[in-house]
């Protein structure tokens, strides 16, 4: 930590730093866990080891290189039981230790960080000695940092961008990219009748077209693209120019690439349609929200959630920045923790 201080305060050229957070210190547990360290064991190292890390931030305070610091972890909103979860309660009570230890007039912990959003609402469930995390991090006067707020990972491990706009519908799109696909899809076909008949086992055709409907996002589609889809149209692509010569070969070619982004954007196109039935779930709970998007509608319920702190959320275009700007300036909203457990999927 000493030298991750030292390339911060370099890197930005300041003497001291606002916030200096610990990140994801539950790596540790999940370490532990895969090399089958009981938990008792594994939990009582873990805090032991944000303690010390608390005394060390406390003396970087008191040479005056930090004004306060935090943890930032994925696991503060999981059930407590979990092994690899991490207590807030547990860390509270660790920095008052520490404070009575140095005989300080405060602690300098004070900021906590996780994801949360429309999907992952651990946050606002009562299941932390009957209070939710919130209610706990407002009670002891510490700045909530909330991450992901429109990249929800679901139940089932799926990346689930909360993006839809009802106002661009994209169902009529998405036929006229499946024409393009299909138009392509017959000439490959006749573009490897050069090949034997059963020389080749797939083709660009029946690694893709099955699975159109199962790409989770982007993401996914590449990693299949790189992984199973290239590889086999390599061989192919070899084999054609072995028997159908060097034009047949460039044809090919020149239809897969025209494939590729027409098959990217029907992924990209239909990640938009599934966000379909999450809105219209919405929209029956809060129907004030008709005339927004997803992305502003998510965004003002986790800000009215969260009623103070901060949403950290990238803003690469203008119309994220009005979206954002739109949904914190509204009056917060009445929020109820069951009315959310209807958004998960």
């Amino acid at each position: 930590m000493e030298d991750q201080l030292e390339y911060s305060l370099k890197r930005l050229g300041l003497e001291t730093v606002d916030v200096f957070l610990l990140h994801n210190p539950e790596y540790f547990l999940m370490d532990r866990e895969k090399h089958n360290v009981p938990k008792e064991k594994a939990t009582e190292q873990y805090y032991e080891r944000i303690k010390s890390s608390f005394r060390f931030l406390e003396q970087k305070r008191k040479e005056g290189k930090i004004l306060y610091y935090g943890i930032s972890s994925n696991t503060f909103s999981e059930n407590p039981e979990k092994y690899t979860s991490t207590s807030l309660i547990k860390i509270l009570k660790i920095a008052k230790e520490v404070q009575s230890e140095l005989g300080l007039e405060e602690s300098g912990f004070a900021v906590v960080q996780f994801p949360g959003n429309l999907l992952e609402s651990g946050f606002l469930d009562p299941k932390f000695e009957g209070k939710n995390l919130i209610s706990i991090i407002h009670e002891n006067g510490l700045l909530p940092l909330i991450n992901r707020p429109l990249n929800a990972i679901s139940n089932s491990g799926n990346i689930y961008r909360l993006s839809y706009d009802p106002k661009k519908e994209s169902e009529h799109i998405l036929n006229l990219l499946k024409e393009r696909l299909d138009t392509i899809y017959k000439r490959e076909e006749v573009l490897l009748a050069v090949l034997p008949q059963g020389s080749y086992k797939y083709t660009f055709r029946t690694v893709t077209e099955p699975y159109l409907n199962q790409f989770q996002n982007q993401n996914h589609l590449n990693q299949f693209l790189e992984r199973t889809v290239i590889p086999i149209l390599q061989q192919l692509i070899a084999q054609i120019e072995k028997i159908g010569g060097v034009k047949v070969q460039a044809e090919y070619i020149e239809t897969l690439n025209e494939a590729l982004p027409i098959l990217e954007q029907y992924v990209f196109q239909k990640n938009i349609e599934s966000r379909k039935s999450l809105y219209s779930k919405i929209i029956n709970l809060y129907p004030n929200y008709q005339s927004w998007n997803l992305s502003t509608i998510s965004l003002h319920l986790l800000h009215s959630s969260l009623r103070k702190g901060v949403v950290l959320l990238g803003m690469r275009k203008e119309e994220y920045v009005k979206d954002a700007t739109f949904s914190f300036a509204a009056s917060e909203t009445e929020i109820q923790y069951q009315d959310w457990k209807q958004f998960e999927v």
